[in-house]
C-alpha cells in the first residue's frame, strides 16, 4: 500500500529561498519527494538516509537547515539532535532542525522540542508548510550567519586597531625616552650659567618628555582598563602634590593666554587612590578649562573636604557648555559645539576622565555650568 505523504495534493512554489537542505530520511520515496520540493523552491538539498551518515554530512557540508526524521537506522533523530545541539562549534550547533515523523504522540513532539528542535510536524504533513517553514528557517540562519560575520570583522577591526595603537603608543615612548636622555645630556654638560637662556628650555624639554612617556603609559592603562583587562592599584597618594605637578605641567600653555591657576587645598589632602588616573583625570580637567577660558581669566582648583569624601573642583572662565549638549559631554568620541574655532580635540578627554576616577571609586561630574564659567567636580573617597 502507496504511504500518504503529504495531507494534500497542492505543488510547492518556485521562489528561490536557496540555501542547503540536509534531508535525513530512510524511506527513499519521502526523501526523494521532498527534495524534488524543495529544488523547484529554489533549495539545493543533500539525502542522509541514516544518523550517522546525517552527522558526518552535517559536519561537512555544514547546511542551512535539517529535516529530520525520528525512526531512523543507526542513530535515531533524537539522538541526531541532541549531538547537534551539544556540537563544540556554535555553528553547527545552531542549525535549525525540522523534525518530520510519523510519530505524533503530544509527549513526543515535547521531547523533540526540549532536544533543540526548532520545529515538530507529524506524517502526513503539507508540503507547502515544509517548504514556508524552510523558506523563513533558512532566511533566519543567513541573516545570523551574515550578523555573526560582521560581529568577527568587527571584533578583527578593533583587535588591529588596538594593537596599532598600542605600537604607536611603545614607540612614542621609545622617542620620548631618547628626547629625554639628550636632554639631560644638555643639562649635566653645560653648566647653568653658559647654558643661559636655554637652561630654562632645557628644564622644559625634560619635564614635558618625561609628562609625555607618562602619558604614553596612561594611555594603555586607560586601554586595559576599559577592556577590563586590568584593576587599578590603590595606594596612599598626597593629592596637593598630584595637582601641583600637573598645574605646573599646563602652566606654559596657561601663560600664554594669560590665564591665572590658583590652588586652593584641604588640610587633608592624603587618600587612598592611584597617581596615574588622578593626573590623567586632572591633567584633562585642567587642559580642557585653559582651552575654554578667556584670554587673562582664572582656573580655580580647590580641593574641598567633605564628610567621606575629598571633592577637588576646577572652574574655568569661559562660556559655559550649552544646556542641551551638558548630558552628552562624558560619551566618548563627543565634542561639543564650543570646540568650533577654539579646540580639534579628539573628544576622548572627559569620557576618560570619567572612567578612570570611576575605576578608582569616585565619580566625576558637571556641578555646574554658565555664561561666567563651568565647574567640574571629582569626588575621591577617603
Amino acid at each position: 500500500m502507496k504511504r500518504e505523504i503529504f495531507s494534500d495534493e497542492e505543488r510547492p512554489g518556485t521562489s528561490s529561498g536557496g540555501g542547503l537542505v540536509l534531508i535525513v530520511e530512510d524511506e527513499p520515496e519521502i526523501a526523494e519527494s521532498l527534495e524534488y520540493c524543495l529544488n523547484r523552491a529554489g533549495f539545493d538539498t543533500l539525502i542522509a538516509q541514516d544518523g550517522m551518515a546525517a552527522c558526518r554530512m552535517i559536519g561537512e557540508r555544514r547546511p542551512h537547515l535539517i529535516l529530520l526524521d525520528i525512526l531512523l537506522p543507526l542513530l535515531d533523530g533524537w539522538e541526531v539532535c541532541r549531538l547537534v545541539r551539544s556540537h563544540p562549534d556554535p555553528q553547527d550547533a545552531s542549525v535549525p532542525i525540522i523534525m518530520l515523523t510519523a510519530l505524533s504522540a503530544p509527549q513526543e513532539k515535547f521531547r523533540g522540542l526540549e532536544l533543540g528542535a526548532d520545529a515538530y510536524l507529524p506524517k502526513p504533513f503539507s508540503m507547502r508548510e515544509v517548504v514556508l517553514l524552510a523558506q523563513r528557517m533558512v532566511d533566519r540562519r543567513r541573516a545570523q550567519l551574515s550578523v555573526k560575520r560582521e560581529l568577527e570583522d568587527l571584533r578583527s577591526t578593533e583587535a588591529l586597531r588596538s594593537d596599532s595603537q598600542g605600537a604607536l603608543f611603545h614607540e612614542l615612548k621609545n622617542q620620548l625616552l631618547i628626547i629625554a636622555g639628550y636632554a639631560e645630556l644638555l643639562a649635566k654638560d653645560r653648566s647653568e650659567e653658559s647654558l643661559g637662556q636655554n637652561h630654562d628650555s632645557v628644564k622644559v624639554i625634560r619635564r614635558s618628555a618625561s609628562y609625555l612617556s607618562s602619558l604614553a603609559d596612561d594611555f594603555l592603562l586607560l586601554r586595559q582598563v576599559e577592556s577590563g583587562l586590568l584593576s587599578l592599584p590603590l595606594e596612599r597618594l598626597d593629592l596637593a602634590a598630584v595637582l601641583k605637578e600637573v598645574i605646573l605641567l599646563h602652566h606654559g600653555s596657561a601663560r600664554a593666554r594669560k590665564i591665572t591657576l590658583t590652588l586652593r587645598k584641604s588640610p587633608l589632602a592624603r587618600i587612598r587612590s592611584n597617581a596615574a588616573a588622578c593626573r590623567i583625570v586632572f591633567s584633562n580637567l585642567i587642559d580642557n578649562a585653559i582651552k575654554y577660558s578667556r584670554m587673562g581669566g582664572t582656573i580655580r582648583i580647590g580641593v574641598l573636604q567633605a564628610e567621606t569624601a575629598l571633592h577637588v573642583e576646577v572652574a574655568d572662565s569661559g562660556p559655559g557648555i550649552p544646556e542641551d549638549e551638558q548630558e552628552h559631554i562624558f560619551e566618548r568620541f563627543y565634542r561639543s559645539s564650543r570646540q568650533k574655532g577654539i579646540s580639534t580635540g579628539t573628544g576622548l578627554g572627559l569620557y576618560a576622565a570619567r572612567a578612570l576616577i570611576e575605576a578608582v571609586g569616585g565619580s566625576l561630574v558637571l556641578a555646574h555650568s554658565g555664561a561666567q564659567g563651568s565647574l567640574f567636580r571629582v569626588e575621591l573617597p577617603l
